[in-house]
């Protein structure tokens, strides 16, 4: 609550187009609110044109976009680890990507943040199907929720099966499910990289992988999370190798608090390179 009254003073003596900041983005949410309720109690309702942030919505996002953004990343970019420890030859694979590709950009100048950054990390082919089986095989949500906002009769093709979704229910997406049908991931348990590798990926249907969800209520933090895991492997892969050790659990177990997933204690061997 300080960190935002203290940004709100500061922001009040900026022009409100000009925001920059996440904090400084919901104060201007805000500032568009309390110019709405101004121009509703002067008789003009036009809610159309306005975004609502009320102060309690703020911290809460504040809050959400921390905590989420922070714990789900570090629990990716861990299992992604475990995962290749796991499967040493997959390791070789992506360590054997990062030097190549560093190599053929080598003299481009910027180093391999810079590398990484601009490219969005498509060039690391072989790493970002390592982020996307790692959030196959242990998605941060084990399930979505949406609401219904009008009556749905959803349907089989043939007909055979229907069912009547009504106004103002929640229906939950089995994530986890979806991700371990074999009809969409054959072989669903084995750490298969190369399913999301162009030459070699699984056909399957784009709602049976939702490890953000989807359409206009997918994670807006998306981009961001791809990114950090990505950066975060490459420089990993580059400078370290991981194997198991002793106290390697086989299989691994996990925390479930409140349909967000948490490994308990991994622990590896890291050897730099």
């Amino acid at each position: 609550m300080d960190i935002i009254e203290r940004k709100r003073k500061e922001f009040t003596e900026k022009d409100f187009s000009k925001a920059t900041t996440f904090i400084e983005f919901l104060l201007e949410a805000e500032h568009e609110f309390n110019s709405a309720q101004n121009d509703q109690q002067n008789g003009n309702d036009d809610k159309k044109s306005v975004k609502y942030m009320t102060n309690a919505e703020m911290i809460a996002q504040c809050v959400l976009f921390f905590l989420a953004g922070y714990d789900t990343t570090a629990t990716t970019i861990t299992m992604a680890l475990y995962n290749l420890a796991l499967n040493p030859d997959k390791q070789q694979l992506a360590y054997e990507e990062v030097e190549r590709i560093i190599q053929q950009e080598d003299g481009s100048g910027g180093g391999l943040e810079s590398l990484i950054f601009e490219s969005y990390g498509t060039k690391f082919e072989y790493i970002n199907g390592i982020v996307n089986e790692t959030l196959r095989m242990t998605p941060p949500a084990t399930f979505l929720e949406r609401r219904c906002m009008n009556d749905c009769l959803l349907k089989t093709d043939d007909d055979r099966m229907k069912v009547l979704v009504k106004k103002e229910e929640i229906v939950q997406i089995p994530v986890w499910a979806l991700h371990y049908n074999e009809e969409y991931f054959p072989e669903p348990e084995k750490f298969r990289p190369e399913r999301f590798c162009k030459e070699t990926s699984d056909n399957f249907p784009n709602y049976a992988y939702l490890p953000f969800g989807s359409g206009p209520r997918a994670c807006v933090a998306k981009s961001l999370a791809l990114l950090e895991a990505k950066m975060a492997l490459v420089w990993l892969m580059k400078n370290f190798k991981f194997s198991k050790c002793e106290q390697t659990m086989i299989p691994i177990e996990f925390y479930n608090q409140a349909g967000f997933l948490s490994p308990k204690n991994i622990y590896l061997r890291v050897e730099r390179r």
